[in-house]
């Protein structure tokens, strides 16, 4: 009688499965789980309000006149839309800006012109629209 290999039991599924298996599925399940709380969380946050905050980011003058750039900030999680921007001096000159939309916990950019050199701006917004 010939001699061979002993016979062995057939190996499972899950015996057969290396680390990187359970690495990558790990990882899935984490990104699951991660695309769930962002959404959760998202669709909780949408009841708050537009929070407008109005930051000047750089200036130049060129011919007389000083370009102030802003950001607009929307810190709150909804939109705001007609958003009126203004923009005054110690010296009572003012400059304003409208922006068609900032969405919510987003930013947008500006400019405002002033005469000569204006010092320090002070900046508000004045107000918006839901859209």
């Amino acid at each position: 009688m010939p001699q061979g290999k002993a016979k062995t039991p057939a190996t499972s599924a899950s015996d057969r499965q290396g680390p990187l298996t359970w690495i990558v599925s790990g990882l899935g399940l984490l990104v699951i789980v991660a695309s769930i709380v962002i959404v959760a969380l998202d669709a909780t946050d949408r009841a708050t309000p537009p929070y407008l905050r109005v930051t000047e980011t750089s200036r130049d003058t060129i011919a007389g006149v000083t370009r102030v750039e802003i950001e607009v900030r929307n810190l709150g999680g909804e939109a705001a839309s007609a958003v009126e921007v203004k923009g005054f001096t110690a010296a009572h000159e003012t400059s304003q800006v409208s922006l068609d939309y900032v969405a919510g916990h987003s930013h947008r950019e500006a400019t405002l012109s002033f005469q000569g050199d204006p010092g320090t701006v002070n900046f508000q917004a004045t107000g918006w629209t839901k859209p």
